[in-house]
């Protein structure tokens, strides 16, 4: 453990887990387990780190970035709609001072993949590029296409139509 390093209880997982502000998630002694010990993470499959939190009957499989933002940043973020961003886009650099909380706009901007276009991002597993649009509340998949710009034309004529269908243009006032 470094100096800098500080754990705080995992929201609705008080006394049984710990996130820190590094990205290490430790289990807190128990009945069963008299010592504190750090979690090992899995990598899924589109490399974010994940690990098994379990106590009383209950098991989840959750992303380390997702618990240092609850336990950190916003306990509510999910909530409003809002997601963990990584700044410097590597899935797995967990480090509170890498993570922000924000809209699904403004973290779809944040790729080297889609070369600041809107709209569009690779898909890791099959290596084409994926549009969606948020649409009060709702992600709504538009298609997955060859190029980032097909994809990020699918999004801008997805916008338009629902500017069409609806009188306003949310994309512009950072809703959507």
């Amino acid at each position: 453990m470094t100096n800098n390093e500080i754990f705080k209880d995992i929201p609705n997982w008080e006394g049984i887990y710990q996130v820190s502000n590094m990205g290490r998630v430790k289990s807190l002694a128990r009945k069963w387990s008299p010592r504190e010990s750090i979690l090992t993470p899995a990598v899924s499959q589109d490399r974010y780190l994940k690990v098994d939190l379990k106590a009383n009957g209950r098991r989840e499989q959750v992303e380390v970035n997702r618990l240092v933002a609850l336990t950190f940043l916003d306990g509510n973020y999910v909530a409003k709609g809002l997601v963990c961003d990584h700044k410097d886009r590597d899935r797995q650099n967990n480090n509170l001072s890498n993570l922000r909380v924000v809209t699904h706009r403004e973290n779809s901007q944040n790729t080297c993949n889609s070369r600041n276009l809107i709209g569009a991002y690779k898909r890791p597993t099959s290596g084409r590029w994926r549009s969606a649009i948020h649409i009060n509340g709702k992600v709504k998949h538009i298609g997955d296409f060859d190029t980032a710009e097909e994809a990020s034309i699918a999004y801008f004529a997805m916008a338009n139509l629902e500017r069409k269908l609806t009188g306003t243009c949310q994309y512009e006032n950072g809703n959507i």
